[in-house]
């Protein structure tokens, strides 16, 4: 039997928010990876190729996106990004969620690729010992499922926050502590860690974000219609029925929806939907009737033309374009 809005009345409103954000989270199947962690003598300069460009190197298809994120443990660097000049100081962290290429930077240098650094064929500017010298921590998230995510579509190309901020300083210290230790587990413990600083910063981003889904989530009424959508995509959604979950009259609601995630409820429903049904059927065995049902449609046909307009191809080519990735790809 669904739960009425009235059942949910006693329900704190920061918990809509976080399910919100744990089902957009857990959708993504975020894994990550630490690609190096060392110390440069200034002048030094390395462009880092975008998400498309990497997607190879993590073992992952285009349909992914790579996240490219460096922490500055000491010193100070820059990062040139689409025109612009970011400086990053000491506990200072970036992560490239919109999969742009970038340059990485202290002083004036011939700018090295990263391929290059990776695979150990170029020289590389060792520390020096003196205080312009830079300890870097860099690694990417690989987000998967992707297609029509409302969580990408808000989130800044670049997303900067201080390492030293609340849970922050918990998981980047976990991950300095289990860095090149060799103990029993540290691997599992840094696979993790990584899950959890992408996590971590989305989550910090929230707090402060005065625009867009983001800022939906910290409206109590939205969250909560939000989270039902999330919660239960097949239901018979509808604006009065959205309304009445949050609260709020129909056109106060739906005004107020459209303004601050910038699409109406029943447009922001039927892409959840479509993003969920791009994720089962790449994940699961259930047919294109069954995953039609589960998500609302009356039937395969009226499901299929829905999810071509907005995904470009129909069910049945868009699974077999698409197989199952398994998290250890990378």
């Amino acid at each position: 039997m669904p739960i009425s809005p009235e059942d949910e009345s006693d329900r704190p409103a920061t918990e809509d928010a976080a399910d919100v954000l744990s089902s957009a989270l857990t959708s993504l199947r975020i894994s990550g990876n630490v690609v190096l962690h060392h110390t440069y003598g200034a002048p030094w300069a390395v462009d880092v190729p975008a998400s498309n460009a990497l997607a190879p190197l993590f073992g992952v298809g285009s349909d992914a996106r790579i996240v490219v994120f460096h922490l500055v443990e000491r010193g100070e660097v820059v990062m040139e990004h689409g025109g612009d000049t970011v400086p990053i100081g000491p506990g200072g962290i970036v992560a490239c969620f919109g999969g742009g290429g970038h340059r990485l930077r202290r002083g004036r240098a011939r700018a090295l690729k990263l391929a290059d650094v990776l695979a150990g064929t170029v020289p590389v500017p060792e520390p020096t010992g003196r205080p312009d010298d830079t300890r870097l921590l860099c690694g990417a998230f690989v987000l998967r499922d992707i297609a029509l995510h409302p969580l990408l579509a808000a989130v800044p190309a670049v997303l900067s926050a201080n390492a030293l901020d609340d849970d922050l300083a918990v998981v980047t210290g976990l991950m300095a502590r289990e860095l090149g230790r060799g103990r029993p587990g540290s691997g599992f413990l840094l696979d993790r860690a990584l899950e959890m600083l992408c996590a971590s910063l989305l989550r910090a981003h929230l707090a402060r974000s005065d625009v867009g889904w983001f800022r939906a989530l910290r409206e109590p009424r939205l969250a909560r219609a939000l989270e039902r959508i999330h919660r239960a995509p097949g239901e018979g959604w509808t604006v009065d029925e959205l309304a009445r979950v949050a609260g709020l009259s129909r056109s106060h609601f739906a005004e107020q929806f459209t303004e601050l995630v910038g699409e109406s409820p029943m447009a922001y429903v039927t892409r959840w939907r479509m993003g969920e049904a791009c994720r089962a059927l790449r994940h699961t065995e259930r047919s294109i009737a069954e995953i039609a049902t589960d998500l609302g449609y009356a039937s395969p046909p009226s499901f299929a033309r829905v999810f071509r307009r907005h995904v470009g191809v129909p069910p049945a080519e868009w699974r077999r374009d698409h197989p199952p990735v398994s998290l250890l790809a990378t």
